[in-house]
């Protein structure tokens, strides 16, 4: 009985001294996936305005980022350690999600934050692995169907499934208002520990709204087409950013395109920085 109170005694120092020697290196994790995530904004950015531009005729989402940077040279090198950054945002996001370690609380914007933490641990590290994937492939392969659009037709095939569709389109525009705002008159750089001059000092409020915006401007697009799957019954017209990048050249023209390509550019810029300034917390 005496050896199991003192073990529990001995416990939550363990503990705390074992999270003290993993928390670095999540942390590290962290900077290194913000690397990553910024590498692929930029280039899904860069193919956007070459479209604009009339250089190109093919978008690239997130995936198609990965193959563009598996063509290049020492595609496969850069394409592991793009995977591994990837990998490791997810683990810190998970950790963020499950332990709190950002401090966001209970409270219903503490758990959204939380959610939305969760949720980002499973895209980027689906993508990690595609990504690591696709460097130990013999070839690209084909691209497969989209999720959005698989799963929008899934959800319109059950019962209640246009109300979901169209809740969830709703939601997406919402969202995608709230970037917006948050582009014009949210502190978009509130989680960096800026010097207090310096280039980053000078750039990273600008490059952060025009990238929130640009953001915005996407998930309103792809809300119009959850919306539009809703009212036709139709998962066809739906989309992830591809499309939406697409709509918006062939119904508003280059000029709008270029604009969001440019956002969508300068948002990976924006976590690059938060990779050297981002107020990463363990505890």
């Amino acid at each position: 009985m005496t050896r199991t109170v003192a073990f529990d005694r001995r416990s939550p120092g363990m503990a705390s001294r074992a999270w003290r020697g993993v928390g670095p290196w999540i942390v590290l994790l962290a900077r290194v996936g913000f690397v990553a995530k910024g590498l692929v904004y930029i280039v899904i950015g860069l193919i956007a305005a070459g479209v604009a531009l009339g250089m190109t005729r093919h978008f690239a989402d997130a995936g198609g980022a990965l193959r563009i940077l598996l063509s290049e040279p020492f595609g496969r090198v850069l394409l592991v350690a793009v995977g591994a950054g990837l990998l490791g945002y997810a683990v810190w996001q998970a950790v963020a999600a499950a332990l709190d370690v950002e401090r966001r609380g209970s409270r219903l914007q503490g758990l959204a934050a939380r959610i939305g933490f969760a949720v980002g641990a499973f895209v980027h590290g689906v993508l990690g692995i595609d990504a690591l994937g696709l460097a130990y492939a013999d070839h690209a392969g084909r691209r497969g169907a989209e999720p959005i659009r698989y799963w929008t037709s899934r959800v319109l095939s059950e019962p209640h499934g246009t109300w979901i569709v169209a809740i969830a389109g709703a939601a997406v525009i919402v969202f995608g208002l709230d970037q917006i705002r948050r582009a014009y008159v949210g502190d978009v750089v509130a989680d960096l520990e800026l010097p207090p001059t310096g280039i980053a000092a000078r750039w990273a409020v600008r490059v952060g709204r025009l990238g929130e915006a640009a953001r915005g401007v996407v998930l309103l697009v792809i809300g119009g087409f959850l919306l539009h799957a809703a009212q036709k019954g139709d998962p066809r017209p739906v989309g992830g950013l591809v499309r939406a990048l697409r709509a918006l050249d062939r119904d508003y023209g280059p000029w709008l395109l270029a604009a969001v390509a440019a956002g969508l550019a300068a948002f990976g810029v924006l976590q690059i920085l938060s990779a050297r300034y981002r107020r990463i917390r363990m505890g």
